[in-house]
């Protein structure tokens, strides 16, 4: 073997080793792209998934302030009672709609997330994005138990009233009693269980 012959073998491994270094590399970089992608957009999701349920509680808070329930559009022949009535209810509405930002970040997100997460996130995040719904359900179900007692029988107004007020309203002194309390954290638990797995 001459030497030309060692210089065109040397040159042959350097291209194939330069090659498979090429390969290995691009190969690495598209493995951690993929985690990178993976470990923000879970980070994103949990975030907003916890500032989400910030805003649940924050709505639900029993203390308020003045002017809040304003904006509320009256009904035609309202009574000033029923003014007063629906107006405190509607301050939940009102803080919602002020402190929406971190939904409609994860109503942006939600396919992407499916599509990178999987299946098994969706129940804890769809209850976390139902919540609100929900509180506003049993929000105008209690206004029309306050408004019109006069449908009601007054065992019917005492367990309605009594289960309305817990779902409207946060709980004070005991949270294990507050079942909105409980449904978010359950969700949050179910959500870190599997953003987790992303996050290390």
């Amino acid at each position: 073997m001459c030497i030309s012959d060692i210089i065109d073998l040397i040159s042959s491994v350097s291209v194939v080793t330069a090659s498979i270094l090429g390969i290995w590399g691009v190969n690495a970089w598209r493995k951690e792209t993929r985690f990178k992608r993976k470990y923000e957009l879970a980070e994103k999701v949990l975030a907003n998934a916890y500032e989400a349920v910030d805003v649940i509680q924050l709505i639900r808070s029993p203390f308020g302030k003045k002017n809040e329930g304003q904006t509320r559009k009256l009904e035609k022949g309202e009574t000033p009672q029923e003014t007063l009535i629906l107006n405190n209810l509607y301050v939940i509405k009102e803080r919602y709609i002020e402190n929406i930002a971190p939904f409609k970040e994860i109503y942006s997100i939600r396919y992407n997330i499916k599509a990178v997460m999987g299946k098994e996130i969706e129940k804890p995040l769809n209850l976390i994005l139902q919540m609100p719904r929900k509180i506003f359900n049993c929000v105008d179900q209690y206004a029309d138990l306050l408004i019109n007692k006069e449908r009601y029988s007054e065992e019917e107004r005492i367990k309605l009233t009594q289960k309305y007020s817990k779902m409207v309203y946060a709980g004070l002194t005991n949270k294990e009693e507050d079942p909105i309390y409980n449904e978010m954290k359950e969700a949050l638990q179910d959500l870190e269980k599997e953003c987790r797995k992303y996050l290390k």
